[in-house]
């Protein structure tokens, strides 16, 4: 099922689609939130393929997936035609953006109160960035140390470092507890931690890794955390 469940500043057309059972827990993830973050909207493609296939493990996942490929569509470099290295402004932040929303803000709480979902993952990342730093995971709920363990072995399959600035006294290295960032309460992040877990895998530029892997990173740790959730349920 696809929605349009807003449009741009320029009319673009906010694009939201669903897939499988309407009354299954209710995950969401969103691609292109800045500008030139291209690696979780590439990843999404992939989840769409996945999808597809009747006969892919992701269907033994009980969950109703609803997923934007691009949300903040007006300020992709070259309108969304080529991926460039782009230092982002304040005001492309959709996401920051609780105080004076842009519609892309707007129509990203209207899906928080409307899907209530137990997981969110809005898929930042640092690939438009000119710096090269390494993953780092801002997440609004205290994760158990077996799913810390195991979201930093996926890390390291993929031949990524973690970061060794960012560090949670429980979590651990790469884990940042999201309401320690000043002005949280700004963000839409916020919002989403009211009604279940907010996970962010922020994946680098790092020249040696393979596209597909940093994708593959953040469709793991999502995945991990998705099967996590099942099980408490």
């Amino acid at each position: 099922m696809i929605n349009t469940i807003g449009k741009s500043a320029k009319g673009h057309p906010i694009k939201l689609y669903s897939y499988g059972q309407a009354n299954a827990p209710q995950v969401l993830l969103y691609g292109l939130p800045d500008p030139g973050e291209a690696v979780g909207a590439s990843g999404l493609l992939g989840l769409l393929r996945a999808l597809k296939d009747p006969h892919h493990l992701i269907h033994q996942m009980n969950v109703r997936w609803n997923f934007i490929p691009c949300l903040n569509i007006d300020d992709q470099p070259n309108d969304g035609l080529t991926l460039e290295l782009v230092q982002k402004e304040q005001h492309q932040e959709v996401d920051w953006m609780i105080e004076q929303p842009r519609p892309e803000t707007s129509a990203l709480l209207n899906l928080n109160d409307l899907l209530n979902p137990v997981f969110t993952f809005p898929m930042h990342d640092e690939f438009h960035c000119e710096e090269v730093l390494p993953c780092y995971f801002p997440v609004s709920h205290e994760l158990p140390d077996h799913i810390c363990q195991e979201i930093s072995t996926i890390i390291k399959h993929y031949g990524l470092d973690i970061s060794p600035d960012i560090a949670d006294a429980k979590m651990g290295q790469g884990f940042l507890d999201m309401f320690a960032i000043n002005d949280i309460h700004k963000s839409t992040f916020a919002q989403f931690a009211k009604k279940g877990l907010v996970f962010i895998c922020e994946v680098p530029r790092k020249e040696e890794s393979h596209h597909k892997n940093l994708m593959a990173t953040q469709l793991a740790c999502a995945f991990l955390l998705i099967n996590a959730i099942q099980l408490e349920s």
